[in-house]
């Protein structure tokens, strides 16, 4: 699989600019076709003015447009406050490149979730594709999401996982979300002293964070291997999506917190 087609950071038109001038019709129309598509009101709200940051003229989704919107929308989940000046500082971290910073853009938690939404296969997502996959990803409950995960670590499409597919991926997440948790906290870092936050408290809510993480990323490769064969029921040393789904409470903390950084998206 290439890398994405560009830089994060790179500049783009983005519908933020249309929407300055008729922001009312634009995000009408996407509410209006969110809605059809089975989203509630506050659902269609939320990804309309999702879609409309971060796709171009609000028309189109490229592979770069969307590992942008995963970035942000998984850095959400290490934000302290959820304000409007925190989308803002997600956005400039993006522009500036500091959001990315120490994150490899090429793992497949990124392209294989932009695969999964281009059911077309054409490199761009309209509003269609986007909310679809979204619906799928996030709003479909557990079951939905959990067939989506064993989707994103099946990179040869074979419809089984073995021991180094699962453990790759919980790896690359354990570092994504370990860098992206310190780069959101730099980000925040003079918001929160201008909101009078002792720098302590900063530090020690730091500390909290990589604690968590780093527990979540410290499984042993003997513990693994015993999470593996307790997924491996019919021991062919290789997962079903059967299995996958009927003894995914086995999975460890970090399967958890990629669910929850999917949950969050809308």
């Amino acid at each position: 699989r290439p890398m994405v087609s560009g830089m994060l950071g790179a500049p783009h038109h983005t519908a933020s600019s249309v929407a300055q001038l008729h922001p009312s019709f634009m995000n009408f129309n996407s509410v209006q076709l969110l809605g059809k598509l089975g989203f509630s009101e506050e659902e269609a709200s939320t990804t309309a003015e999702i879609w409309e940051a971060h796709s171009k003229d609000g028309r189109v989704m490229t592979d770069v447009e969307f590992t942008e919107f995963l970035l942000a929308r998984f850095a959400r989940s290490f934000c302290s406050s959820n304000d409007q000046s925190m989308d803002d500082t997600l956005r400039d971290g993006i522009k500036s490149g500091a959001l990315a910073e120490g994150i490899d853009l090429s793992i497949s938690i990124f392209w294989r979730t932009f695969d999964f939404f281009d059911t077309s296969s054409d490199g761009a997502l309209d509003l269609t594709a986007f909310g679809q996959g979204l619906q799928k990803v996030s709003l479909e409950g557990d079951s939905r999401l959990m067939s989506f995960i064993f989707f994103l670590i099946d990179q040869d499409d074979n419809r089984s996982l073995d021991q180094t597919e699962v453990l790759t991926l919980m790896q690359e997440l354990s570092h994504m979300a370990s860098q992206l948790a310190l780069n959101v906290v730099k980000l925040e870092l003079p918001l929160l002293l201008a909101q009078g936050v002792p720098i302590a408290v900063v530090h020690e809510e730091l500390e909290s964070l990589q604690a968590k993480l780093s527990a979540a990323a410290s499984i042993g490769q003997r513990q693994f291997e015993q999470t593996f064969g307790g997924l491996d029921v019919d021991r062919d040393k290789r997962i079903s999506l059967e299995e996958w789904e009927g003894y995914g409470h086995l999975l460890p903390e970090s399967y958890q917190l990629l669910q929850s950084l999917f949950k969050g998206l809308v």
